[in-house]
């Protein structure tokens, strides 16, 4: 992975127009809360700065996912016979390690590691994350 330096939004407006062409549906609202916990986590201080934050991931790694032919979920595994999930663990340390050892905190590394931990919950199946509210 790696910093998307796109000012033109080509990326975006690819990604949108491959969706097209396989049919998918892209919501364009977000619909009403209607559960107790739903409402609080819209009043939550910054929800709607959390909400783009979590989107524009989510638009990252949909891109990357796609240029990359799925390559973290299902690695080709020519050089190395390691499983998807022990490669994202390496690609995770590697990027720890280069924050612990930077002078100067870059968002690179940060979009980057969040997206492996994503990819982390995925090839485990971690979806659902309520039962960890407390």
């Amino acid at each position: 992975m790696c910093e998307m330096n796109n000012p033109d939004n080509s990326a975006r407006i690819d990604f949108y127009n491959r969706q097209d062409e396989i049919g998918a549906t892209i919501p364009t609202k977000k619909p009403e809360p209607f559960s107790q916990l739903e409402r609080e986590a819209e009043l939550a201080p910054n929800a709607d700065k959390i909400d783009t934050i979590c989107k524009e991931l989510a638009f990252f790694l949909k891109v990357k996912n796609f240029r990359y032919n799925d390559s973290a979920r299902d690695p080709i595994n020519i050089c190395s016979d390691a499983s998807a999930e022990d490669q994202i663990n390496d690609r995770m340390d590697d990027k720890l390690r280069r924050i612990k050892k930077s002078e100067i905190h870059r968002k690179n590394d940060f979009v980057d590691l969040a997206g492996y931990i994503i990819l982390k919950c995925d090839v485990n199946n971690w979806t659902d994350f309520k039962d960890l509210l407390d």
